[in-house]
């Protein structure tokens, strides 16, 4: 990994024990004297001034001669960049001032400036480097790394081999995907069924495929364990020698099924917990699982199936108890289930491993050659490209180069820099002394490990430094109070950041003399940090994680209300910092049920907003304006602000409905002439959305929210120019959860309580900080298709894929470890924001998979007897039966000598509210409800209305000889697969192309996606279009595009009562008794979807597609069992719904609609035995009902809407 950074180094992580760094304290004498040459380390613990030392450190090399263009200051956001500019100007500014008007001041840096330069002659010449400096500020060398790499890139593209005009793009992920579906098909296209089953074991579909190669995309991926050096080839026939096992698992099951069925439900040990799948909720959904699996036909192996007969599964969910252990449950036949699911699961987890290895290879080398001749380049390829020029032939020449242009260069936030990073510092300023870097950093606050960060290489730089480290041991930002608890939490234990050999904790000093927990002369002292002890449930047992995230958010929400009615604390001061913003909302809406209204979510996710939603629907018509149901869908945006019956009209009246439309078809112009952002600002007048949004609740926050997404959508506009393309693109994005720049922005700065995830508020201060949920954590689970990130003991990124094993407990272990050291700097960030006061909360809190308060950070420093060494081998947990946590915070409180005080979580916040003086109080009285609840009015659909009625047929077998149709899975995701490929294919096309890219698109969400599966689809598809519907030229073939309406959706009311007289209609549709519906004191709406509406030679037909199963040959389509099927499953309700649905829909839209005359019936069409050719007609249902029963459904049971048009 560190390409001999730590060669020699048998334990990375010990690297420099033999000879610890001492640390130098960095004072403002010391300042002025900093080496000048070589490597230098300075370690910043937080509230110790790190920029202003920056800024000083500017100073002193400009006092040296060196220009601002030649000083290199890199950070790492653009923020901080401006505020570096910002500090260093001001610093400059003042100690000119200070130079020209000399006198007394507090500033030891300038004192110190005037003391080493006492003659005029030296005064002038600072006074003029220091002019000259101010003047030239615009041109300083600060810059981002990847703002860096860009300009070395650029200045130096000789050196680099790079193109000078590439051009910059934030995200890959288009190029990572489209890779990553070319690689899929490659390998995919062929296989058989077991061999498909073993490729989505392994990996799932390919989205799920997707997301597990994240780990795999950065600039340093990780490295897949166990290794896998079996090729794909040899794991498939690995898994088909599976094949015997798995025969005889199943005969056995054929033969005693009753035996073991009998086992598993008598058994006194297997839980029966709703989790359990042997529990009573579930056990006859699992073993009917079980069974069709054995019992079914081409047996394949499946890694979900055989678990729950497993070993291991049955002692996960069985225990001892009162009830005792079951010997039964060690029965022949699960130890043989055990067998074979051991080494199933060892061949999927290297099968898992081999396709994450060859899909990241592939996708990464595909996606690098797209962007290449794009001329595209992503924050990681600037990085790589500068790291191999300085590693490559023409490397010294390049450093040396850069050097001359800097030969000053500081780095900030050191300690979240990666090796590449360092790496590429080292090449330039590692090999001479005849220029300087300085590294500035504090690795207690490494917190970014997802982005890369590295305490190894933070290590490296530290004995690259030697003796020219340094420290800022002085807290200028809290209150010496303050100081001290915070020292005093972190002294408790040795190794309290685990990893001390990368992060030694010093307590520092308090620079400030005052005493801020004594707020006056006369009140009551109040220690600087409050931890509130988290009671126990009424059983004596730990809260409830619920319970206790609901305690902690009154009590925050209680104090903050307490802390603002006392006048001397507004609501800026205040911030509560939070792990998720699941725990920020819950703070915000407990914050709200006290009237405090002001409160910022800094970082909600952009794209989960309303307002990402609602433009998502506009943007979906204007992409498509052909698309009249898209432009419907628009109607009912967000953003529009319209009601229903305004939608309504709009729609209904022809004069409004074209004016929408030609605006759509405007808009659709618009941006395909001139971007984007012209269309965007188009939309916005032309629908007065921001005139909208600025009358509405919360104004600022969502025309914050609507601005930013435009924003993004301008920035991913370059890339995906088409309409249609970004459309897309945002889709993804909404679907994303974690993609980039998702953070919402504040609305407003101004009187904010302010909620803030640790990881945004590093480098913030706040005079009072929260901290409700410090007891939480994220343990990570061990589940089998879990890929545990860690790093070995050589510090190798690794990501174990692997089986349940002892190599995989120990990768758990090291991942844990990891895991919670990051959780400790994290709460360390968190606690040193504050500048007086500081509220936590602790507790032991309950939770059977999550957020064990045992694992968090503050168990390990106050109550865990686990060390360093430990954890590598046993994953961390504080609680024993020896702990005692009240005696343990009475420690604490002790060795802080009163600056932490230990009191119960304050009670429910409603006491906080101010109460009404006795002259104004009123009695209230009970008053008595007189009205009436209508709490039979419902939504149903055809699905509801008929639950309970629908006959249980005998279809016998389901083998047919060879017709692959007729075989074709049976099932509700076969339909639903089915649905979608149809309402998506263009019925005058070429079939063939057309299957092949719907069944890629569509296959893997239904598990369909067997490589015959492909050829049959294409042969279905052909017969169900070609197939007459007629016995004369009609077919689906016949119909344009333009002549068919998928997927229409219909409501109507349905009246208290109506049931018995639609009861009456379907038996005189019928001809004979049928079944009642039977929908007890029914009062709503009725609602549905009709597959297919089209016109043909001015009739209009509605089509149901059905792949309901109904026997082993073409024969048991035939009309006359159709007929019985569909009064079976009541199809004869849902066909006469579909019609009234579609004969209102033509009475509004036809001028001289009449039923007799344009409607042309119904087809119900049963795709498995539509045939070309076939006289019989076997698949296909066709009525027309009597318009006479369509009156009375429509006039007399449906009540028609107040625009209904019925001719009938």
């Amino acid at each position: 990994m560190f390409d001999g950074l730590l060669s020699g180094c048998s334990d990375p992580w010990r690297a420099d024990m033999n000879a610890p760094t001492k640390f130098r304290p960095l004072d403002p004498e010391s300042v002025l004297n900093f080496p000048g040459e070589g490597i230098n380390l300075i370690e910043a613990s937080a509230g110790t001034g790190k920029t202003y030392t920056i800024a000083n450190l500017f100073i002193r090399y400009i006092l040296d001669g060196t220009g601002c263009s030649e000083i290199l200051v890199v950070t790492f956001t653009n923020a901080a960049t401006e505020e570096l500019k910002g500090r260093i100007r001001s610093r400059l500014a003042d100690l000119l001032q200070f130079l020209k008007c000399p006198g007394e001041s507090e500033d030891t840096f300038f004192t110190c400036i005037i003391e080493q330069n006492q003659e005029a002659s030296g005064k002038e010449r600072i006074i003029d480097r220091i002019t000259l400096a101010i003047r030239t500020m615009d041109e300083a060398a600060i810059y981002t790394i990847h703002g860096f790499c860009q300009r070395v890139l650029a200045d130096y593209a000789f050196f680099s081999g790079q193109p000078y005009d590439n051009e910059f793009i934030a995200d890959d992920e288009e190029f990572w995907c489209q890779a990553l579906q070319d690689w899929w098909r490659i390998n995919t296209y062929e296989l058989d069924a077991g061999q498909a089953r073993l490729f989505l074991s392994a990996v799932g579909t390919i989205e799920e495929l997707g997301r597990r190669l994240l780990s795999l995309r950065g600039v340093q991926p990780r490295r897949l364990e166990p290794q896998a050096p079996e090729s794909l080839e040899e794991l498939y026939a690995q898994w088909d020698q599976l094949g015997p096992s798995l025969l005889q698992i199943a005969a056995i099951w054929k033969e005693r099924s009753a035996t073991i069925i009998t086992i598993l439900s008598k058994s006194r040990a297997l839980s029966q917990a709703k989790a359990s799948p042997y529990g009573k909720h579930r056990f006859k959904d699992t073993i009917g699982r079980i069974d069709r699996y054995l019992n079914g036909p081409g047996l394949v192996a499946n890694l979900e199936i055989l678990f729950l007969l497993s070993i291991t599964c049955l002692d996960k969910y069985s225990t001892e108890s009162k009830r005792g252990s079951d010997p039964a449950l060690r029965e022949a036949f699960f130890m043989q289930c055990q067998e074979i699911w051991v080494q199933i699961d060892r061949v999927v987890a290297k099968a898992r491993v081999r396709i994450l290895q060859e899909a990241s290879q592939f996708s990464r080398k595909h996606a690098a050659s797209a962007r290449e001749k794009r001329r595209l380049m992503t924050y990681d390829d600037q990085l790589l490209q500068v790291h191999t020029a300085l590693k490559g032939r023409l490397g010294k020449e390049l450093a040396q180069n850069l050097r001359q242009s800097f030969p000053v260069a500081m780095i900030d936030e050191f300690q979240d820099t990666d090796r590449i990073q360092y790496e590429i510092f080292r090449e330039i300023y590692g090999q001479t002394k005849r220029s300087v870097l300085t590294l500035i950093g504090d690795p207690k606050q490494s917190i970014y490990r997802f982005r890369g960060s590295d305490l190894l290489t933070y290590i490296q730089a530290r004995r690259d430094a030697g003796d020219q480290s340094f420290s800022l041991d002085t807290n200028w930002r809290s209150t010496p109070e303050l100081v001290r608890a915070v020292n005093t939490l972190f002294s408790l234990r040795q190794s309290p950041f685990i990893y001390d050999e990368a992060i030694r904790f010093a307590p520092v000093k308090a620079a400030q003399t005052r005493d801020a927990g004594q707020k006056n002369d006369t009140g009551p002292f109040h220690p600087s940090m409050t931890i509130w002890k988290i009671p126990p449930n009424p059983t004596g047992k730990p809260l409830s994680r619920t319970a206790a995230r609901e305690a902690v958010a009154s009590a925050t929400a209680g104090t903050i209300l307490e802390l603002l009615q006392g006048g001397e604390t507004e609501a800026c001061e205040i911030a509560v910092l939070v792990r998720t913003n699941d725990e920020g909302r819950l703070i915000r809406y407990a914050l709200q049920a006290l009237g405090v209204l002001a409160v910022a979510i800094a970082r909600d996710n952009i794209y989960q907003t309303p307002e990402a939603f609602g433009l998502e629907t506009l943007l979906e018509a204007i992409a498509s304006p052909e698309d009249r149901q898209l432009a419907r869908n628009a109607l009912a945006s967000e953003l529009l602000g319209l009601d229903y019956p305004e939608i309504d009209c709009r729609i209904s009246d022809e004069s409004r409905w074209q004016n929408w439309i030609n605006g759509i078809h405007e808009l659709h112009e618009r941006w395909r002439q001139y971007g984007f952002m012209a269309m965007f600002h188009g939309l916005l007048q032309r629908q007065a959305i921001a005139e909208r949004l600025a009358a509405a609740d919360n104004a600022e926050r969502r025309l914050t929210n609507l601005i930013h997404i435009a924003e993004l959508l301008q920035q991913a506009s370059v890339l995906h120019p088409a309409p249609a393309s970004l459309v897309r693109w945002l889709t993804r994005q909404r679907n994303d959860p974690g993609s980039h720049e998702t953070e919402v922005r504040l609305e407003s700065d101004d009187a904010l309580v302010r909620i803030v995830t640790i990881h945004s508020s590093k480098g913030l201060e706040f005079p009072v900080v929260f901290v409700p949920f410090a007891w939480a954590c994220r343990p990570i689970e061990d589940q089998a298709e879990n890929l545990i990130a860690f790093s070995d003991r050589n510090g190798t990124a690794c990501l174990d894929a692997g089986p349940s094993s002892e190599a995989r407990s120990r990768s758990l272990c090291l991942a844990e470890k990891e895991r919670l050291a990051e959780d400790i700097r994290l709460l360390y960030v968190a606690l040193t924001r504050a500048e007086r006061k500081l509220y936590l909360s602790w507790g032991r809190v309950d939770s059977r998979r999550r957020d064990l308060s045992g694992k968090s950070a503050l168990a390990y420093l106050l109550h865990s007897a686990q060390t360093p060494g430990t954890l590598t081998e046993s994953l961390p947990n504080a609680w024993t039966d020896e702990t005692d946590l009240d005696a343990d915070l009475r420690t604490l409180c002790q060795a802080a000598e009163g600056s932490i005080a230990m009191v119960d979580l304050p009670e429910s916040a409603a006491n906080y509210w101010q109460s009404i003086p006795n002259e104004h109080k009123q009695p209230i009285r009970l008053g008595q409800f007189t009205g009436r609840i209508r709490d039979n009015w419902k939504v149903a659909s055809f699905s509801g209305m008929t639950r309970n009625v629908h006959q249980v047929r005998n279809y016998g077998s389901s083998h047919s000889g060879q017709d692959r149709i007729l075989q074709f899975p049976a099932g509700t995701r076969t339909g639903s697969f089915m649905h979608l490929v149809l309402e998506n294919l263009d019925f005058q096309g070429d079939i063939g192309p057309q299957a092949e890219k719907l069944w890629l698109r569509f296959a893997p969400r239904f598990g369909l996606n067997a490589p015959d599966h492909l050829e049959t689809l294409v042969q279905w598809l052909n017969n169900i279009i070609q197939t007459s519907l007629d016995q004369n030229e009609l077919s689906l073939s016949q119909i344009a595009c333009n002549r068919c309406l998928h997927e229409m959706e219909f409501d109507f009311s349905l009246e208290h009562g109506a049931i018995e007289e639609l009861n009456r209609v379907l038996a005189r549709n019928a001809g004979k008794t049928l079944e009642p519906i039977e929908y007890d004191d029914f009062e709503g709406i009725v609602t549905g979807i009709i597959d297919l509406v089209f016109e043909h030679k001015g009739r209009f037909y509605l089509v149901d597609y059905k792949t309901n199963f109904l026997g082993a040959t073409l024969n048991d389509y035939r009309p006359d069992k159709l007929e019985d099927e569909i009064l079976d499953r009541r199809y004869d309700l849902q066909y006469l719904l579909y019609t009234v649905a579609l004969h209102r829909y033509l009475g509004q839209r036809l001028p001289c609609y009449r039923y007799e005359t344009h409607f042309g019936g119904v087809y119900y069409l049963f795709l498995r035995a539509m045939r070309p050719g076939d006289t019989d007609s076997r698949g296909i249902f066709h009525v027309c009902p009597n318009p006479e029963i369509i009156q009375v459904l429509d006039r007399t049971v449906f009540a028609p809407p107040p625009t209904a048009v019925t001719n009938a």
